[in-house]
């Protein structure tokens, strides 16, 4: 959750407004090909328009370099697929003036097998990423190794196993904390949330997006405190190189420790004028 409640409740009530015109919601910020399917916190039986997160040209997260080719019904602006064109790093030449090559990955319809890039599709892989909880290899989600091959453009990710994949479930349907706690507490129980956010290492913005507010506090006092502590250290280092030390009336004093003479008769003296 990057937005504050009031700021996201704003959004949603204008977004409901004009809910019948609104065909999609498209994002970047996330350098992550992602969807998310969201109910309105005011009646959770209606669906929002489904809400698409773009990759990015920047590598900087780990990702190759990916824009997206939307394609959308003329009258109903219905986005029906999207292409993705990847720039693949690692199969590129390492001298400076090559020129970059661009290829197409398989379209949304084609990776997900589903006939458009409507809400009831997004929920289609939503189930399908549900599914199999209880067979014998619930660790291998075909869909969910199709959504790790897109979430980076192709960057292999680490496998996802059951706990993890019940992660990105809850992150695709939730817009706030709360919804996300409520989610995993539902499918995974609530003693199980904090390990399984540390450890799923499936690089969504769950691992890591629930860090506990006292522990946030006391690292921040710790780190303002090692602040203080170096500046302090700091100072009395320079002063001791420099050879001026405060004085107790208000004087400063060139103390040059090399010459025992100097301390009776000093070079530069200041003094302050009140």
């Amino acid at each position: 959750q990057y937005w504050h409640d009031q700021y996201l409740n704003v959004y949603f009530r204008i977004i409901e407004r004009y809910d019948d015109i609104i065909a999609a919601q498209l994002y970047g910020h996330a350098h992550s090909d992602e969807f998310r399917v969201l109910r309105y916190p005011t009646n959770d039986a209606k669906v929002m328009p489904p809400l698409l997160m773009n990759g990015a040209l920047t590598p900087v997260f780990g990702n190759n370099p990916n824009f997206r080719l939307v394609k959308y019904h003329p009258d109903n602006l219905l986005i029906t697929d999207y292409d993705t064109y990847v720039l693949k790093l690692n199969d590129e030449e390492p001298a400076l003036f090559n020129k970059p090559t661009w290829g197409k990955s398989d379209s949304f319809h084609d990776s997900f097998n589903v006939p458009d890039v409507s809400i009831t599709s997004l929920q289609t892989i939503l189930t399908r990423l549900s599914s199999g909880n209880n067979d014998l290899n619930r660790d291998n989600n075909p869909t969910m190794n199709t959504l790790l091959t897109r979430i980076q453009a192709g960057v292999p990710q680490p496998p996802c196993e059951w706990s993890c994949r019940m992660t990105w479930v809850c992150t695709f349907q939730s817009i706030t904390h709360v919804e996300y706690r409520g989610c995993m507490d539902a499918k995974m129980g609530g003693s199980t949330i904090g390990s399984l956010e540390a450890s799923s290492g499936n690089g969504s913005f769950s691992s890591v997006r629930f860090a506990h507010p006292i522990l946030t506090v006391l690292l921040g006092v710790f780190v303002c405190l090692l602040v203080v502590v170096l500046g302090v250290l700091s100072y009395r280092i320079r002063g001791k190189r420099t050879g001026y030390e405060p004085h107790s009336r208000g004087v400063i004093v060139n103390t040059d420790d090399e010459d025992p003479n100097i301390l009776d008769e000093p070079t530069i003296q200041l003094r302050l004028i009140t």
